[in-house]
């Protein structure tokens, strides 16, 4: 399990990498409709992969890093979010119904406050990522027209 300092050491970094990324200084790729990478080589033997994806039919949100050489998962966080897309860390039963009756005998179950973060950010680094995307296709799309469309 992580540590505090780790926990908000890995929160600070994906909070950067949605700085880094609102500024374009990530260059992030699209891999499918709804999962976005980019790869980091830190030496010749050691290159890391990237990713953001959103699970439509889980709705949530993966982030990972994966050593592109073993394959193996460096880090992976989940987020689940809720019917309207926003994040929400509350264990809900299945019916109203259901959470009516069990008022009585449970005790509400507070969120840790690390989770939410990690929902938030991941939340927040999906949705930049994927304007990123748009807007740098929308450029490239332009530049395009603009060596298509003859000058008057």
């Amino acid at each position: 399990m992580a540590t505090v300092n780790s926990k908000k050491q890995i929160l600070y970094n994906i909070d950067t990498l949605v700085t880094m990324t609102a500024s374009g200084k990530v260059n992030w790729k699209q891999q499918n409709p709804s999962t976005y990478f980019y790869e980091s080589k830190l030496t010749d033997d050691n290159k890391y992969i990237t990713s953001i994806q959103k699970v439509l039919s889980a709705r949530e949100y993966v982030f990972q890093i994966i050593d592109e050489r073993t394959k193996d998962s460096i880090l992976k966080l989940t987020a689940k979010t809720n019917e309207q897309g926003s994040s929400s860390l509350y264990h809900s039963a299945t019916s109203i119904l259901e959470t009516l009756q069990k008022i009585e005998s449970a005790k509400a179950v507070k969120p840790d406050p690390y989770t939410v973060e990690v929902e938030k950010l991941l939340e927040k680094l999906y949705r930049t990522v994927e304007n990123f995307i748009n807007e740098r296709a929308a450029s490239i799309f332009n530049d395009i027209l603009q060596n298509v469309i003859p000058k008057e």
